[in-house]
């Protein structure tokens, strides 16, 4: 994520030092060397080999076997399956994602929890990987500072604290940067594999929906096949499981994940909905000004998306160039706005903050950098005693701050190369 440093030049200063791909190496080691430390001497029992991936493969083992399939939603079924899997759990982690997310899990029950959960692990590496490749592919000159933005990645501690935790963040990312390079393509093909891409995404449709949204708003609708196809295939997955009231059943264990949820993680919410809700709760609010304040930040959030997707109906010559930049800026749109945004979603904007630093001096990016990631690891270090993430904070900067001109000269470049 940091710009390139000149070779000839030999320098000890703090900013050379960072920008080095040796230094960013090092880091990489170094975050290797505790994750494979971690796996060494903790016991296969611990929060390590749970995390979020507990519930997923909880859930998939109940869906797998058509006596259980129908209560994957069922706390007393899901706390039964997750402490005879790991036996020192306590309470129990209840699942909302749609069925058919649920039997993606399906064929990691093959493996024992341990194996599965370090596949799933080894999996988002590779995704936070590819991300980081598509991510500096869209700039010239930008091959030789893989190494740094992969460094930079991983070193931002929500998304570390997804990979290692069993969250998909780092799949949205990299279903994001690719349909994000495709859509800077401009071509029949990329459209239709970008419908593909994002369809694939509807495993988070509360994100997925709203670049949907954004690129139907710049007229490529040859996505509209493949994401139909992609979308009826996942209908027909959770069909294949749970029968045509596959949808009722889901929305029944909605009805049990949302309050419960809110309740353990809204202390962790990011958006301007979840975060409002999280302040409304723990001030006690009564219901009345409650629901006043959510249907004025609800009506905040329409507006935002509005003037969001309005760069994406622009019908001029280089249309294409400023439709790119919105689409890049929707991501960190759809985190602000979405319902439930966690701390660890805030990998979507990490595309948007990779273009804001480019009109930034090469000798300031590394400081910027440091400070960005060091506030991360701050925010997260101090999640369970703040009433909200403060990852709010730098998506909110980056909304405010950002400007069309910005990435279009450096996409315009990108263009023109190709």
């Amino acid at each position: 994520m940091l710009g390139e440093t000149k070779g000839a030049e030999v320098s000890t200063s703090l900013s050379d030092i960072i920008s080095s791909r040796f230094f960013s190496l090092v880091i990489l080691g170094v975050l290797g060397a505790v994750v494979f430390g971690a796996i060494i001497f903790f016991p296969s029992h611990s929060i390590l080999f749970e995390g979020d991936f507990a519930p997923f493969y909880a859930a998939a083992t109940l869906l797998k076997d058509p006596n259980t399939a129908i209560q994957i939603y069922d706390p007393v079924a899901l706390s039964a399956i997750q402490k005879q899997i790991w036996p020192q759990m306590t309470g129990v982690y209840l699942v909302g994602y749609p069925p058919y997310v649920i039997a993606l899990f399906i064929p990691f029950t093959g493996l024992d929890p341990v194996s599965a959960k370090a596949l799933f692990v080894f999996l988002s590496i590779t995704a936070v990987v590819v991300s980081s490749f598509f991510l500096v592919r869209m700039f010239p000159h930008s091959s030789d500072i893989r190494a740094q933005t992969i460094a930079t990645f991983f070193c931002f501690a929500p998304l570390f604290h997804g990979v290692f935790g069993g969250q998909n963040a780092s799949f949205s990312l990299l279903l994001f940067t690719l349909a994000l390079f495709l859509f800077l393509e401009k071509t029949p093909l990329a459209d239709l594999i970008s419908g593909l891409v994002l369809g694939l995404w509807l495993f988070k449709p509360h994100f997925s929906l709203v670049i949907i949204l954004g690129f139907l708003c710049a007229r490529r609708f040859l996505i509209l096949p493949t994401l139909t196809l992609t979308a009826v295939g996942y209908y027909l997955l959770a069909k294949s499981y749970l029968g045509a009231d596959w949808l009722l059943l889901w929305l029944q264990g909605l009805e049990l994940f949302v309050p419960a949820d809110f309740q353990n993680n809204s202390h962790q919410m990011m958006s301007l909905l979840g975060v409002t809700q999280s302040i409304l709760f723990l001030a006690q609010i009564d219901d009345l000004t409650a629901s006043i304040a959510t249907f004025v930040i609800s009506g905040l959030s329409l507006i935002i998306l509005f003037f969001s997707l309005k760069p994406l109906m622009r019908t001029s010559k280089d249309a294409h160039l400023s439709q790119a930049h919105a689409i890049i800026m929707l991501a960190n749109v759809a985190i602000l706005i979405s319902p439930h945004t966690l701390y660890y979603d805030a990998a979507l904007f990490l595309p948007a903050l990779y273009i804001w630093l480019q009109k930034v001096p090469v000798k300031k990016q590394a400081h910027l950098v440091l400070f960005f990631l060091l506030f991360s690891g701050l925010s997260v270090s101090l999640k369970e005693v703040m009433p909200f993430s403060l990852m709010l904070i730098p998506s909110l900067c980056l909304l405010l701050l950002q400007k069309p001109a910005t990435s279009r000269t450096f996409l315009t470049k990108w263009c023109l190369e190709k």
